[in-house]
């Protein structure tokens, strides 16, 4: 094996250095590269030959072997390409943001190469460790058999807890699905509607046969996804449909029109479609990124609102006001009667003129009525998916990541009634690694402290998962890897692999990424994508995400509960601040992460569901300036601690209508509201250090210095005796994190992912992730019965014992040569004696 040492060598030699061709980019050149990587692709083959022979698992090498396949191919038609790849980089507005981008379209398929070099050094070396030893890696879940299903905040196959996972538009390939994960879905289209009230005959046998392929390959989790789209023959016979149209929800959705198209094609697409794909568990995806804008200067509010949205509104007056005398005694106005106040409602709503300005109570009961109105498009859409669903499948809604800490809520989207009506919490969060290239506006502010944006993703899962933890979690877009704001062109994969850790610890059960911009051939649309800079193009970012994928699978069970533990402080979201403060929600969001950095666990609660919370929680009051009285009485009514943060100004000045609220709470603590987290996290720490929970295992994070310092995230989970904590340095820099029981006692570590026991304090760099459980190193209770025993088999003799804690065995060792089982590995008998060989 000692070319296999000198081959290691010299690829670590590679991998150490970030990749960026510099070399020669001439045919002699391409053809050693591609030979070194065959080479090492041979040699990885090979070892995995060799490890499959000796039961050593090979499913975490499998997932760069496939890398390795594809990108031989992808590296190849870049090469025979260069051109074309030139072209649609240059056909980017931010081509020139893309680094050496003249030399881009040259350079790209020797990077590939190289970073191939890097996966096979990678997946050799810990090979290696495997056959030695070294490490021990738990083998990842095997989807290609067993029953999915819908769990308690889960997904399961065979009843456990698993991660299913994929990317958008990845092509059909067992060994893409074995890889990658192996979710499934359709697309179908309110435009497939055709004008004499049918669904196009193939748009059902497409989908039919679509879903067969996908039950018989075992495929699941699917989602079937609503396309929003009028048919042209919709729009000419009737216009008006397209009024108060949005980016993906393209037609007025107060339309009974297209209430009536859609019951009737669901009425003959879903009984065809969903019987066919059988047992496997499916999700109906209501809506991609829904926003119903209406104020000046949101996303595409200048289309305006429809009449039967008007009508509507007009409605929704009546039922609140009663009178129109009623009405203006609130607004401050004169109206004649509600058609008056219905035609001064222009669109898009003015926040700061002095008859809509936010704050007022025009601006409060417009925002009100949009969210009222868009709940009910998203009532109906539940309704008709799950009546005509012979089993009535679960929903979900792919709302925005940033749509909880959006400044604005004029948009229509009520994040609580979302969140209960949802029976799959849905989402399209992103997480951003440090050293990226911006495109478009994006807050960079988390890289003066972190090494990846983590706090989107984080705190719109403690939202769903403290509001339902009985809900699975699903993220079917997730922009970890590029987004329309920001490329990486040289991503490190430990960044791929901390910010999924960072998302499954939090509570994802299933992910689809963004994106698979390849055909098989290697080819890209020069239509639909950018393709440069995304995943397709960087191998080991692309082996990070398989692997990583197989790990926490291997210890999903874990997992799974540790994201589904019970919340201890839950910050007071309060619907009326976010609508009528600008300030309300980013300063929520501060308060978020101030909390987070203290590793507390932290969720939110809401005026209609704080009644339900336990007197041990904490409640935790961001500066709430505006509060209905009902709002005010839930929080009054709660029976445990509340700690308030006080902004510029005093909380519970104003009612939901900007007029003056008299009522008010004494507090167990208030602190000062600091736009800085780390200071804002000294203070919150002060102030609640009675409240917060003992744990386990105490959790000391360092800088370079030894100064106490914060960035490393932790939780832990005590189960069945046993204590598991998670570690992921979001920071910028190195920590040291020192572990001690609480109880005083001393304990090693065992590293659950590659089984080695390690010591109490921790090293860090940044994206660095660890699962440990804690283990006691104190005398086992089985040596000192079995020394008392002294007897195997009939064979008298000094008797010796070593306890393996990962496994619960232990190892004797008798003096007596003449007993042949002894060295075995045994689970010691009930009574506590040494078993009888």
């Amino acid at each position: 094996m000692i070319w296999m040492k000198k081959l290691i060598t010299a690829l670590l030699l590679i991998n150490s250095t970030a990749f960026a061709w510099t070399g020669n980019t001439d045919e002699a050149a391409w053809i050693a590269l591609t030979n070194e990587v065959q080479t090492a692709k041979t040699q990885l083959e090979t070892l995995m030959a060799l490890a499959g022979g000796q039961g050593v698992d090979t499913n975490y090498a499998y997932v760069s072997k496939v890398v390795l396949d594809r990108f031989q191919t992808y590296a190849q038609y870049d090469r025979d390409h260069q051109t074309l790849v030139h072209t649609q980089l240059t056909n980017q507005w931010w081509y020139y943001k893309v680094p050496d981008w003249e030399n881009y379209a040259e350079n790209l398929p020797f990077d590939e190469m190289a970073g191939c070099l890097s996966v096979a050094s990678n997946a050799i070396a810990q090979l290696q460790d495997q056959l030695s030893a070294n490490i021990v890696l738990q083998p990842p879940v095997d989807f290609t058999s067993g029953t999915m299903s819908f769990g308690n905040g889960s997904c399961l196959r065979n009843g456990a807890p698993v991660f299913p996972s994929n990317f958008t538009w990845m092509p059909d390939g067992e060994d893409v699905d074995v890889a990658f994960g192996r979710m499934g879905g359709i697309y179908y289209d309110l435009a497939d509607l055709d004008s004499g009230g049918n669904v196009k005959s193939w748009a059902i046998s497409g989908d039919v046969d679509s879903v067969t392929e996908q039950t018989a390959r075992n495929i699941a989790f699917g989602q079937y996804f609503i396309g929003h789209r009028a048919a042209s023959w919709m729009i000419s016979a009737n216009p008006a449909i397209t009024n108060g149209a949005r980016n993906f929800v393209r037609y007025d959705t107060d339309s009974p029109l297209i209430r009536g198209w859609f019951t009737n094609h669901w009425s003959q697409y879903l009984p065809q479609v969903c019987s066919a794909q059988g047992y496997q568990p499916r999700m109906h995806l209501l809506a991609n990124e829904p926003n119903f804008a209406t104020r000046e200067g949101g996303w595409l509010a200048n289309n305006g609102v429809s009449e039967n949205t008007m009508n509507r509104y007009n409605l929704w007056l009546q039922a609140k006001y009663g009178t129109v005398a009623n009405l203006n005694s609130v607004y401050g106005t004169a109206y004649a009667d509600f058609d008056a106040a219905e035609a001064a409602m222009t669109m898009p709503i003015d926040p700061d003129a002095p008859g809509t300005a936010q704050g007022g109570p025009v601006w409060f009961d417009w925002c009100r009525f949009n969210m009222d109105r868009i709940n009910d498009f998203f009532q109906f859409l539940k309704d008709g998916v799950k009546g005509y669903d012979p089993l009535s499948k679960p929903v979900t809604i792919k709302v925005l990541g940033g749509q909880l800490s959006n400044a604005w809520r004029d948009d229509g989207m009520d994040m609580e009634y979302l969140a209960d009506l949802m029976d799959v919490t849905g989402a399209d969060c992103h997480t951003a690694p440090a050293g990226l290239t911006l495109l478009n506006s994006f807050d960079m502010e988390w890289a003066d402290n972190y090494s990846l944006e983590w706090i989107e993703q984080s705190m719109l899962m403690d939202f769903y998962k403290s509001l339902h933890p009985d809900k699975p979690y699903f993220d079917s877009e997730w922009h970890g890897l590029d987004t329309g704001k920001w490329k990486h062109f040289s991503m490190d994969p430990d960044y791929v692999r901390s910010a999924i850790w960072m998302g499954y610890t939090h509570g994802m059960n299933m992910m689809q990424a963004w994106v698979w911009g390849r055909n098989d051939d290697g080819s890209f649309d020069t239509v639909n994508s950018s393709f440069i800079g995304e995943v397709l193009t960087q191998p080991k970012a692309l082996d990070a995400y398989g692997r990583t994928l197989m790990e926490l699978n291997a210890h999903a069970e874990t997992i799974t509960a540790l994201a589904k533990k019970e919340r201890d402080v839950l910050i007071y979201y309060c619907a009326e601040s976010a609508i009528q403060d600008g300030e309300y929600v980013g300063e929520m969001e501060k308060i978020y992460e101030a909390l987070k950095l203290l590793n507390l666990r932290v969720g939110f609660t809401t005026p209609s569901k704080i009644e339900g919370i336990a007197s041990s929680k904490t409640i935790l009051v961001p500066p709430t300036q505006f509060i209905s009285d009902s709002a005010l009485s839930a929080l009054q009514a709660f029976g445990g601690n509340i700690v308030m943060v006080n902004g510029a100004v005093s909380s519970f000045q104003k009612d939901e209508l900007g007029f003056a609220q008299t009522g008010g709470i004494s507090p167990y603590a208030s602190v000062s509201f600091s736009s800085d987290a780390e200071t804002l996290a000294d203070s919150l720490n002060t102030a609640m250090s009675a409240l917060i929970p003992a744990t386990v295992v105490n959790v000391e994070i360092t800088d370079a210095g030894s100064i106490p310092a914060y960035g490393v995230y932790s939780s832990q989970l005590e189960t069945n005796g046993e204590t598991a904590v998670v570690l992921i340095n979001l920071s910028k820099d190195p920590r040291t994190v020192s572990l001690s029981l609480a109880s005083g006692n001393t304990a090693a570590y065992r590293d659950l992912i590659t089984g080695e026991i390690s010591s109490s304090a921790h090293a860090m760099q940044p994206y660095d992730v660890l699962l440990l459980r804690v283990e006691d190193t104190g005398p086992s209770p089985y040596v000192e019965t079995v020394i008392q025993w002294g007897e195997i088999g009939g064979d008298s003799g000094i008797v010796s014992a070593t306890q393996d804690f990962a496994y619960k065995t232990t190892t004797y060792t008798a003096s007596s040569s003449a007993n042949p089982s002894v060295g075995a590995s045994y689970y010691p008998s009930a009574d506590g004696r040494a078993p009888v060989f």
